[in-house]
């Protein structure tokens, strides 16, 4: 490159093999920019400092709290006329800005393995789901499967939507950013009753990563790094998704790629050669996982009366969205995600069809 150039280091497997491709290559002038997150027990940045110091390359924590998350969060609904609704965006700037204040106009990022080499922990869920679908005759002895884990605890509420849908009705894979089944989207959205989502046509590993593959990855991965890093006036590159690198890992036994509740089996053993620390190697995928659940509980509360008074987005049911905020305030399950989304699609409304900014609320930090 005739630019500078750095590297996302999250502290994953991923974009630690990116760091160690980089350090293969000679190359020791490559700064690496990593989103820390001090209020969540998910960090990862103790990883991070570990790879780097591992391949002797500067690392730059940026810590994001609520206070900070809040201040991002207007840009990033001017950053999409269009919307993405993924909470890591916001991280995505935060290390974009930093990235740039370093100098750094090209970052290598690492987009696409987990699709590739079936690293998502959703893909084991539903193949186990799917085959104990298969194992439990009759769809009544598989509703009293599912109502026997409920009882005791087993089965979480936020969870038993996908549960009813992969085990007792036995459909196909619904793709790593569908939250809601057909059934719960009707009840969010009653006019979408009756819509046929697209779904993975089999159960091997390989095909459900090639449905993201067709969908997430051109659809919210991409366009999230691209906007968020070009909201900073970077660019992002992803080595994983080199066509060579796709031709080739399409070859490859299944074996070779992932195995039933072991992910990405050839990238660890890479890993393993290429000295990357052994903490990272065996350490469960997290990814940027925003603390919002929490938030939403704290910090970010208010921001729902005003969601709530509105009622602004046409189609909503706005009884069930207010029923899951209910539900994820007083601890009855973990509704984060779908929240957050639904939040987006009112921040989003507000600033493009409005015109009239969502108020946020000040958020101690």
């Amino acid at each position: 490159s005739d630019v500078p150039v750095g590297a996302f280091l999250s502290g994953g497997l991923d974009s630690s093999l990116v760091v160690a491709g980089i350090h293969r290559l000679g190359r020791s002038d490559v700064q690496t920019i990593t989103a820390t997150f001090p209020e969540s027990r998910d960090d990862e940045g103790s990883f991070a400092r570990a790879v780097a110091s591992k391949f002797g390359l500067t690392n730059h924590a940026v810590p994001l709290r609520a206070a900070q998350f809040l201040e991002m969060v207007p840009r990033w609904f001017d950053l999409n006329d269009d919307l993405v609704a993924d909470a890591s965006s916001l991280p995505l700037i935060s290390v974009s800005d930093k990235a740039r204040a370093e100098g750094c106009i090209v970052m290598l990022a690492g987009e696409g393995a987990d699709e590739l080499f079936g690293g998502y922990g959703v893909y084991h869920k539903f193949r186990m789901l799917h085959s104990a679908s298969r194992l439990i005759p009759g769809r009544r002895n598989r509703e009293r499967f599912v109502a026997l884990a409920h009882a005791v605890g087993a089965l979480r509420a936020e969870d038993e939507p996908r549960v009813r849908e992969y085990l007792i009705e036995g459909r196909g894979f619904l793709g790593t950013a569908a939250l809601l089944d057909t059934d719960a989207l009707a009840v969010l959205v009653p006019s979408a009753r009756g819509t046929a989502m697209p779904r993975a046509r089999s159960a091997l590993f390989s095909d459900l990563g090639a449905f993201d593959f067709a969908r997430r990855i051109p659809d919210d991965l991409l366009v999230r790094t691209d906007r968020a890093t070009m909201g900073a006036s970077i660019e992002a590159r992803v080595p994983f998704l080199d066509h060579d690198v796709v031709e080739l890992v399409a070859t490859l036994p299944a074996s070779s790629r992932t195995l039933p509740g072991i992910s990405k089996v050839l990238l660890r053993r890479l890993a393993l050669r290429w000295e990357v620390p052994w903490s990272t190697i065996t350490h469960r995928k997290i990814g940027f996982n925003v603390p919002i659940g929490a938030w939403f509980r704290g910090p970010l509360r208010g921001v729902w009366d005003e969601v709530l008074q509105r009622r602004a987005v046409p189609g909503l049911d706005y009884s069930t969205v207010s029923a899951r905020v209910t539900a994820h305030l007083e601890g009855r399950g973990r509704y984060d995600e779908l929240l957050w989304r639904i939040l987006s699609l009112e921040a989003w409304h507000a600033r493009w069809i409005d015109q009239q900014p969502l108020h946020w609320p000040d958020a101690q930090t």
